[in-house]
């Protein structure tokens, strides 16, 4: 992830936001960029998803692939398997204002000439085709349709129109 302190950007590498991250952020003086997968990666995904509600406006995430497996999940998408870590997060009082907040994340993230995505870009996609792509599944995400009865198999759903407009767009 990139941490951006008040002196500048500082690449700061980690195996993941639950191992260190939070404890060295500083609201309202840092920003802090998450580059997907803030779920499913440990047991902590419930505080981790509550902590960057909590600092949402300190916080520029992406959403990766573990987030789009926990979506389908929560969705009735697809059922959870023996490896997944989402009970608690899935049982928690606050389990739909939290993933409101995952599915409005997008696939990418622009800003200052540097693009933010999870698991990289098809070498064919300009960043103009990455950030047209990410709206679209944005779009699909952010609607009140996004798991509705006309989702009537799985190769509908949200969880796989990502792989559909990704494969798509060659």
């Amino acid at each position: 992830f990139f941490f951006q302190a008040e002196d500048g950007i500082r690449d700061t590498s980690v195996t993941g936001v639950q191992t260190c991250a939070l404890p060295i952020f500083k609201r309202g003086r840092d920003q802090l960029w998450l580059v997907g997968d803030l779920i499913n990666r440990g047991n902590g995904s419930l505080q981790v998803l509550r902590w960057c509600y909590k600092n949402k406006s300190s916080v520029t995430a992406v959403l990766g692939n573990h987030d789009l497996h926990a979506l389908a999940i929560k969705y009735k998408v697809i059922e959870p398997d023996d490896e997944d870590t989402l009970s608690r997060l899935l049982k928690a009082k606050d389990s739909d204002i939290l993933f409101k907040w995952l599915r409005s994340l997008p696939l990418v993230h622009y800003e200052k000439k540097h693009l933010m995505v999870h698991a990289g870009l098809l070498p064919q996609w300009t960043i103009k085709d990455a950030i047209k792509f990410s709206k679209e599944v944005s779009t699909q995400l952010r609607s009140k349709k996004y798991r509705s009865e006309e989702h009537t198999s799985e190769l509908q759903s949200p969880m796989y129109l990502v792989c559909r407009l990704l494969l798509e767009k060659k």
